[in-house]
């Protein structure tokens, strides 16, 4: 069901049907809860893997760490894309200002000696 083709009465349609059809989608809910809930290992044996990690990688797990923890505060938030996003409009709008001064200068100044 698409957001977009949510209406009163198709909500009401999808609801009966789920209504009318519990257990072929209560068995679904299920299958997709079992399969989510598999693991590997007990969370005994995840923390047993972690801690034998750690020793024989004698506490040096840089590599795990995200890359933005190395990352200046400038790349951190994006501002270096956005000035070399931003920085050709700002010129242009900058070219355009001092294009229509001068022509406002010089429009007014031919003006004022004419009269």
């Amino acid at each position: 069901m698409e957001f977009e083709d949510i209406h009163t009465e198709t909500l009401f349609e999808n609801i009966q049907e789920i209504l009318n059809n519990y257990d072929r989608y209560k068995k679904a809910v299920k299958r997709a809860s079992d399969i989510s809930k598999t693991q590997m290992m007990s969370p005994r044996d995840t923390a047993v893997w972690w801690v034998e990690y750690l020793l024989k990688a004698d506490g040096n797990v840089s590599h795990l760490q995200p890359e933005y923890w190395h990352l200046t505060w400038y790349e951190y938030f994006g501002l270096d894309v956005y000035l070399v996003i931003f920085s050709p409009v700002i010129l242009a709008l900058y070219g355009l200002y001092r294009l229509v001064l001068t022509i406002n200068r010089r429009w007014s100044n031919g003006k004022l000696k004419s009269e």
